[in-house]
C-alpha cells in the first residue's frame, strides 16, 4: 500500500460532494432515460438502448485511440480505495473485445536518465497519445506506483495489433500528486499536480469547500526539466490536452469545475467554460470532448467503492477548440454505467472510460452531428 498516495481515495469522495455547490446554466442534452437517479446497483453485463457497454476491465479510466482507428489503449486507475499496481488494456473496436497488450523494456532514451525501472509494474492514472516529430509514436501516462513518475513508451504497430515498448521515465518534483499528461511533438510534456502529497487532508477538504488553489501545470522539457508554469494554478487541476499547432492548453480543473484555454505564448487565459466539475478532456480535430459528474449529495452514500461499478450520471461535453463554446451536451443518467471520466469520438461513437467500473462504454452520435 502506498501510503504516500491514500488521500486521493477521500479527495474523490470530497470531490463528488462539491458537485451540488455550483453549476453553471443546464445545456441542451440528449437524456438517458432509462434509470431512475436512486437506482445504484451492480449492474449486469447488459447494453440498453443509449448505451452499450463491454465488460472485462477495472477502472478504465482514461483512453486513446491508436493510429489506425482499430484499437483502444486504457489505463487501469487504481487509487479506490488504495494505490495498487493495476494495468493497461488494448480493446479492438472491430471484433468489440479485449486484446492482448504487450509491454516490453528497453533503454531509457526519452525520459530522465535519472529514472529507471526494472519491472513492468505500474498503476497509470492520466494518458497522452503523440506522434513525435522524428516518426514515432509516445504514449505517456501519470504512474504511481512505485513512485510518482511520467513514464513513456513507443507505441508500435504489429501484425494484428500495437505494442509497448517503454523508452524511459521522469520522476515528479518532490510532493507532487500528478493526474493526467499532455504530449507535444518534441516529446517533451505538459502534466496537471492535483494537489501537494504533503497537504493536510483537513486543508484538502478546505481548498475544496473555497475553491482555492491546491496545484498547477508543470512543464518538462528533456533539457532542462521540470518548472512551473505560471498562470496555470487553479484548484485541484485535472484533465490536459494540447491544441494541434501546440500553442495552447486546455485545462480542467474540479474544484471550480472550470475548463480553460490558456495561451502558452502570453501565459493567460483567454476563453473558460464553466459546465461542472469536469475530469479529463479529448482534442478531436480541434473540438474538446470533457466528461464531467451530474453527482448530488444523497447519492453518495449509494455508490461506496465496494461496488463493481458507480452507476452515477454525467454529461459529456463538445466544446469549440477556439472560444471553449458549447457544440453539443449528452447527459445520462443509467442502470449500466457511471461516473465517467473521458470521451473519445471515433466515426459515429463517442467511447467511454470510467475511474470506478469494471467496463467501458458508448453511444452513437445522432446523424448528421
Amino acid at each position: 500500500m502506498n501510503t504516500r498516495f491514500k488521500p486521493l481515495t477521500s479527495i474523490f469522495l470530497l470531490g463528488y460532494l462539491l458537485l451540488v455547490v455550483s453549476c453553471s446554466e443546464s445545456p441542451e442534452v440528449v437524456e438517458d432515460k432509462v434509470a431512475p437517479a436512486d437506482d445504484i446497483s451492480q449492474a449486469k453485463c447488459e447494453s440498453d438502448a443509449n448505451l452499450k457497454v463491454y465488460c472485462g476491465f477495472k477502472n478504465a479510466e482514461d483512453l486513446a485511440l491508436t493510429p489506425d482507428g482499430n484499437f483502444l489503449i486504457m489505463t487501469g486507475f487504481s487509487a479506490l480505495p488504495d494505490t495498487y499496481v493495476s494495468e493497461m488494456y488494448l480493446f479492438e473496436l472491430n471484433s468489440q473485445s479485449r486484446a492482448d497488450l504487450t509491454i516490453t523494456l528497453a533503454d531509457n532514451t526519452w525520459g530522465d536518465a535519472a529514472c529507471q525501472r526494472d519491472s513492468l509494474d505500474f498503476s497509470p492514472h492520466g494518458l497522452s497519445l503523440g506522434h513525435r516529430a522524428d516518426g514515432a509514436y509516445q504514449l505517456a501516462i501519470t504512474n504511481h506506483l512505485p513512485e510518482e513518475t511520467i513514464e513513456l513508451f513507443e507505441l508500435v504497430q504489429n501484425e494484428a495489433s500495437w505494442d509497448l515498448v517503454w523508452r524511459g521515465c521522469v520522476t515528479a518534483p518532490a510532493n507532487t500528486l500528478l493526474n493526467d499528461v499532455a504530449l507535444t511533438q518534441s516529446g517533451d510534456f505538459y502534466t496537471t499536480e492535483m494537489y501537494r502529497a504533503d497537504l493536510p487532508f483537513e486543508e484538502l477538504l478546505a481548498a475544496g469547500a473555497t475553491e482555492s488553489t491546491t496545484g498547477q501545470v508543470w512543464h518538462w522539457l528533456r533539457a532542462k526539466g521540470f518548472s512551473k508554469l505560471e498562470g496555470t494554478e487553479g484548484s485541484f487541476p485535472n484533465g490536459i490536452a494540447l491544441s494541434d499547432d501546440e500553442k495552447y492548453l486546455y485545462i480542467n480543473y474540479w474544484f471550480t469545475g472550470k475548463t480553460t484555454k490558456f495561451n502558452l505564448l502570453t501565459a493567460a487565459v483567454e476563453f473558460e467554460h464553466n459546465g461542472g466539475k469536469a475530469d479529463n478532456l479529448t482534442n478531436v480535430n480541434g473540438d474538446i470532448w470533457v466528461a464531467k459528474h451530474d453527482i448530488s449529495l444523497d447519492q453518495l452514500a449509494e455508490c461506496p467503492p465496494t461496488l463493481a461499478q458507480c452507476l452515477l450520471p454525467f454529461t459529456i461535453y463538445k466544446l469549440s477548440g477556439e472560444d471553449m463554446s458549447e457544440q453539443a451536451a449528452y447527459s445520462f443518467n443509467s442502470k449500466i454505467f457511471g461516473v465517467a471520466t473521458v470521451a473519445i469520438p471515433h466515426e459515429n461513437q463517442v467511447w467511454l472510460g470510467t475511474f470506478h467500473g469494471d467496463r467501458i462504454a458508448s453511444f452513437e452520435l445522432p446523424p448528421n452531428e
